[in-house]
C-alpha cells in the first residue's frame, strides 16, 4: 500500500509538474511568436497550430496521470482496519487524511486505534513532511555557506583599505568623499539601505531586465513597470 501511496504522490509531484512546464513553455514560445511576428503573421499561425497540436499531445497524457492516480486511491480504498472493542462489537477505522490507512485485520482493544490512526496520519504525510524538511535545510545551509564565503571575500578588503585610509592617504577629493560615505553607512540603518536597494535593483534595473530579455514572460517575473 505505501508503494502505490509513493507512486501516487511521485506522478502528482514530478509527472504532473514535468506536463505544466512543457505547457507553460509552448505558451511563452507562441507569445514570443506572436509579439515579434505579429498575431495576423502566417508563422504565428503556423506556430499555433503545431503548438495547439503539442497541447493536446499533453493534455491526454495529463488524463492518462490522473486515471493512474485514480486507479492507484481506488486500489488503496479496498484495505481497512478493521479492531474488536471490549464489548465485542467490530469496527472499522478510518484516518482523517485517507479512507485507508493500511492493511491489517486484528482484535486489539479499541484505545490502540488512536494509534494505528496516528501512524496512518504520519504515513501519509511522510514525502511532503520530508521535502518541507529538505527546503528548511537547504535554506539554513545556503545562508551559513554565504555568510563564510562573503565573510572571507570581504573582510581582508575591509581591514586594508581602514589601514590605508587611515595611515596612508593623502588628503584629497576621493578620501574625503569615501570618508563622507563611510559616516554615512555607519549613522543611517541598514534597513534603510536595503529598502533603497530593493526599489532600484528590483523596480528599476529589474524591471528593465525584464521588459529587454523577458518581455513575453511579464507580468511573471513580476516588475514595476509590468504593473
Amino acid at each position: 500500500m505505501s508503494a502505490r501511496f509513493d507512486h501516487a504522490y511521485r506522478i502528482q509531484k514530478y509527472e504532473f509538474g514535468e506536463t505544466y512546464a512543457r505547457r507553460e513553455k509552448l505558451r511563452l514560445k507562441l507569445k514570443k511568436i506572436g509579439r515579434e511576428k505579429g498575431l495576423e503573421s502566417a508563422e504565428y499561425a503556423t506556430a499555433s497550430h503545431r503548438v495547439n497540436a503539442e497541447l493536446e499531445e499533453i493534455g491526454k497524457k495529463d488524463e492518462a496521470l490522473a486515471e493512474r492516480v485514480r486507479e492507484l486511491r481506488e486500489e488503496n480504498d479496498r484495505f481497512k482496519i478493521v479492531m474488536t472493542t471490549v464489548d465485542g462489537t467490530m469496527r472499522r477505522c478510518r484516518s482523517r487524511k485517507s479512507s485507508a490507512p493500511t492493511r491489517l485485520t486484528s482484535s486489539v482493544s479499541a484505545t490502540d486505534c488512536s494509534v494505528f490512526l496516528a501512524l496512518g496520519r504520519v504515513h501519509h504525510r511522510r514525502p511532503a513532511r520530508g521535502e518541507q524538511r529538505r527546503r528548511r535545510v537547504a535554506a539554513i545551509v545556503g545562508t551559513v555557506i554565504m555568510t563564510l564565503l562573503m565573510s572571507v571575500a570581504v573582510v581582508p578588503f575591509g581591514v586594508l583599505a581602514a589601514l590605508y585610509l587611515r595611515e596612508y592617504a593623502k588628503a584629497g577629493p576621493a578620501v574625503s568623499a569615501v570618508r563622507i560615505a563611510i559616516n554615512n553607512l555607519a549613522g543611517v540603518p541598514s534597513i534603510v539601505f536595503g529598502v533603497f536597494g530593493l526599489g532600484f535593483f528590483c523596480y528599476i534595473v529589474g524591471a528593465s531586465i525584464d521588459e529587454v530579455f523577458f518581455a513575453e514572460k511579464l507580468p511573471n517575473p513580476r516588475s514595476a513597470k509590468a504593473e
